[in-house]
């Protein structure tokens, strides 16, 4: 529909429509039907509450000429990191037939494993300068589309998904070369923390606490984009916090330490019957037989309010019918 918004990795699908001024989250699914304006999060779609934001149109759905062209200045510069990456690789195959040439192949071969990581630190350095010169600190703030900063930002991500993670961030992923990776880009990185994936597309406003874990194939969304513009928020996992696999955590999100399932003083004050809603959940999640990670020494060292491994929640998981599965992390591992 006009003026709607699909997010990334929203899905959509015959017979459904996405309708005016509608939005459709980050990872989530088109309902069967939905009213104008409405908007829609999660798979299965929940209702979610949005006030549409009233905004300069020209800097939104209807930008000047001058804007056109300055947008379409800035997105020429995208085919920079592109080079950059080719040359990498350029060099890659000189450096290694120039050792071949001087010492033979034996010898080229085994040099091999060195000029790739000096290629991968080249390529990460190169994504964190070009992320300091483009757009600097980033902070909790919102741009309308058409802005020079959103533009910048982009070009900014284009370094690192096109030069850092070829050559250095997918394959340092989980290693303590990717935490001080991110810090260079601006992220909060404690000790110990263990993060698989360089998806964090704004690290200054990206907290991790000591001991915090971000799996494969996470995002660490601080921003969204709403009625074409972009609002930006931190994001913070608290020592000892976990992110699943393939999980989102959007902007604003706040992940405790030991947090887990069976607390209702933990729900938000939007929901009337938080007792209720807890045990809700869990029966969902044993209904659909999700597993849940458990590692009882990380939640002892990181909640010091459980007491004991007889005060775990383990024991209730089990007679709730969970399928519950026992790690042996803890907050340092």
């Amino acid at each position: 529909g006009k003026r709607a918004f699909l997010g990334n990795s929203g899905i959509t699908q015959p017979g459904r429509r996405v309708p005016d001024d509608g939005l459709v989250a980050v990872l989530s699914a088109t309902p069967h039907k939905a009213k104008a304006g409405s908007s829609w999060l999660g798979s299965p779609p929940v209702r979610l509450r949005r006030r549409p934001t009233a905004a300069d149109a020209l800097r939104t759905f209807h930008p000047s000429a001058k804007l056109k062209v300055l947008r379409a200045t800035v997105e020429t510069f995208r085919i920079v990191p592109v080079v950059i990456t080719f040359a990498i690789g350029v060099g890659v195959l000189a450096a290694i037939q120039a050792l071949a040439t001087a010492v033979g192949w034996l010898w080229a071969a085994l040099a091999a494993g060195p000029v790739v990581l000096a290629a991968g630190a080249i390529a990460g350095g190169v994504a964190v300068l070009a992320k300091w010169l483009l757009v600097g600190r980033i902070g909790a703030i919102e741009h309308p589309l058409w802005s020079s900063f959103v533009w910048r930002n982009e070009v900014s991500d284009t370094f690192v998904e096109t030069v850092a993670a070829p050559w250095f961030a997918r394959a340092a992923a989980g290693t303590p070369v990717m935490n001080l990776w991110l810090r260079a880009l601006g992220a909060g990185i404690g000790r110990g923390v263990w993060c698989e994936t360089y998806w964090l597309p704004e690290a200054d406003l990206v907290t991790l606490g000591d001991g915090a874990t971000v799996n494969r194939g996470c995002v660490v969304q601080t921003h969204l984009f709403h009625d074409r513009i972009m609002r930006m928020d931190t994001v913070v996992l608290e020592p000892g916090a976990t992110l699943g696999p393939h999980c989102v955590a959007l902007p604003a999100a706040r992940i405790g330490p030991g947090y887990h399932l069976f607390s209702p003083d933990l729900c938000g004050p939007g929901i009337g019957d938080p007792e209720g809603y807890a045990d809700r959940l869990a029966q969902y999640i044993a209904d659909r037989r999700i597993t849940v990670e458990v590692c009882i020494t990380s939640n002892l060292q990181t909640n010091p309010d459980i007491g004991g491994v007889e005060n775990h929640a383990f024991r209730k998981m089990l007679e709730r019918n969970l399928s519950a599965t026992l790690c042996t992390d803890n907050r340092l591992v």
